[in-house]
């Protein structure tokens, strides 16, 4: 037998008979079960600048008047996106000038802001990451209280908005 190992094809044939073993051993395996886990941490909302610009008619807003276009802008500081459901008139008030003094009431030489309206602005829109323009806009209307209302007059007004 010795003799035959000595042949050329006997040595290859026992070379290959080897590597069909070793291969064989190579892709063995047991099945089994397993488990295990892993973690993240999920964001957070942030909260939504919103911004509006007011444009009244000609002459500005008297009491029963045409109202002002509202168009809403949102700064989505996040870097995820966000939703914005409904924009609504939070309060209205009233100033002598810009920076000036607050002249909001109900007293002489005041402005009465609760005859400030806006109905609520459906938006329904994802805000992506940044400022956008949002695409539905409101009216602010100025109502008519059947009293004097001499103390809006020339006010300078910041309204205030939210949304859900």
């Amino acid at each position: 037998m010795l003799s035959a190992l000595k042949s050329r094809r006997a040595r290859a044939g026992l070379g290959l008979l080897f590597l069909l073993a070793f291969a064989g051993a190579a892709v063995a395996y047991f099945s089994t079960t397993g488990s295990g886990s892993g973690s993240a941490t999920v964001g957070k909302s942030s909260a939504l600048a919103i911004s509006a610009t007011i444009t009244p008619a000609t002459g500005g807003l008297v009491p029963g008047g045409s109202p002002a276009d509202v168009q809403f802008s949102v700064n989505n500081p996040s870097s995820g996106n966000q939703y914005v459901g409904t924009v609504s008139l939070t309060g209205v008030k009233a100033y002598t000038s810009q920076g000036g003094t607050d002249i909001t009431g109900t007293g002489a030489g005041q402005c009465d802001t609760s005859a400030f309206s806006m109905s609520p602005v459906t938006e329904n829109r994802d805000v992506p990451s940044g400022s956008s323009t949002l695409p539905a806009d409101g009216s602010l209307v100025f109502s008519d209280s059947g009293s004097n209302q001499d103390g809006c007059q020339g006010a300078y007004l910041v309204a205030t908005f939210a949304s859900n």
